[in-house]
């Protein structure tokens, strides 16, 4: 079984967790961002604010990012994500994402969730459900890249496989609000794309079998689907 920890107070510094099978639940309390570097492990019911790079970072199998509230992240190393993840069987769930950007953006493609496969192998088995990703400042919700990627974040071992993706608000203003290079085998249901771009839902990079049924397009979507 897992451990639970509790967060009773807000913190000024980062949350680092490298214990797996853990459920570290922040009972609302505030933090500037989270590292995960285990497997196993759950963060839920954070307010992530006042970090930079990433609010929430995870790498491990099996973990679990789920209602948090996330805002207020700072230019890094290179760019700009509310959550940063990799490792099969990841689940983002209920998460809220708003105000993302403090500061100068100094270049950055900032985005509401990301994975790459280079240094890190593909992600298989991922569900991202009941998110609501908002504000002029997301260039796409989700930028997700798996070994094939010619964009840059391919090159990895592995493949990034079996994704499900329902339920979310996705409110973007770029080219696309989904970026799919080489995630095979993935559902697309359920989810209101808001805000604006040439399409929803871009599919390139070899990416195959992909499901979109039952999500709404907003007017400022030219097409649902694209490359």
């Amino acid at each position: 079984m897992p451990r639970t920890v509790c967060l009773a107070a807000d913190r000024s510094t980062q949350l680092r967790i490298t214990t797996p099978n853990t459920v570290v639940d922040g009972q609302g309390h505030k933090v500037p961002s989270i590292l995960i570097k285990a497997s196993g492990v759950t963060v839920q019911h954070f307010r992530v604010a006042g970090g930079e790079q990433a609010g929430i970072w995870s790498e491990g199998t099996n973990n679990v990012i789920a209602d948090n509230d996330i805002s207020d992240i700072a230019f890094g190393e290179d760019d700009v994500d509310a959550i940063r993840f990799f490792g099969s069987g990841t689940k983002i769930l209920r998460n809220r994402v708003h105000d993302l950007v403090r500061g100068p953006q100094n270049g950055a493609h900032v985005d509401c969730m990301q994975t790459y496969a280079s240094s890190l192998p593909g992600s298989s088995n991922v569900v991202i459900a009941g998110n609501d990703c908002r504000g002029q400042d997301l260039h796409q919700c989700l930028m997700a890249e798996g070994p094939g990627s010619t964009d840059g974040g391919g090159g990895g071992s592995g493949a990034s496989r079996n994704w499900q993706m329902r339920d979310n608000r996705f409110e973007c203003f770029a080219n696309q609000s989904i970026s799919l290079r080489d995630i095979d085998d993935v559902t697309i249901t359920g989810n209101r794309f808001l805000g604006s771009g040439g399409k929803a839902v871009q599919v390139t990079d070899g990416s195959t079998n992909v499901k979109v049924s039952g999500n709404t397009l907003g007017p400022g979507y030219r097409a649902l689907l694209g490359n």
